[in-house]
């Protein structure tokens, strides 16, 4: 506030109650946590973490897909959600770490068919947030590998 020391105090609560209103313009309803909207998206939790989306956020898959858009970051999260309909999910979260607008998990997900996994991933996501705490950026990194103390 030292930075504007002529304003005087009722201008200062005029411009207080326009940064809230416009903070309540821009802010997500939910008001979740950015560790609790990766977790959400991580665990395949989507519609929960749609409204974290910004408008131009990305989603790349390493070696595998790229979204660009909300919209197509959506269209995907309804796929995903179809085939998990088709399955029994299993996810384990190991970490979780957060440094400003970065956050980063990992974990594995098991997929379950008639009693027997069909797939066993190890996964790491990582989450840029843009400063109105919308994801930006997300990468995964998907390594399809073996359950352990399975072969």
């Amino acid at each position: 506030m030292s930075c504007l020391p002529s304003m005087k105090v009722d201008k200062m609560a005029d411009l207080s109650q326009e940064i809230k209103e416009w903070q309540l313009m821009v802010t997500p309803e939910n008001n979740m946590s950015k560790t609790e909207i990766i977790a959400a998206f991580s665990n395949g939790l989507f519609e929960k973490t749609f409204e974290y989306l910004s408008e131009n956020a990305t989603w790349e898959v390493v070696g595998e897909n790229y979204f660009n858009g909300k919209e197509a970051i959506i269209r995907n999260c309804r796929e995903v959600e179809n085939y998990f309909r088709t399955v029994t999910t299993r996810f384990e979260t190991f970490n979780i770490i957060e440094d400003g607008h970065k956050v980063a998990v990992n974990g594995s997900g098991e997929f379950i068919r008639d009693g027997l996994t069909v797939s066993y991933v190890q996964a790491c996501d990582v989450y840029l947030f843009d400063d109105q705490g919308l994801i930006r950026s997300i990468t995964s990194y998907c390594i399809q590998t073996s359950k352990p103390g399975t072969k």
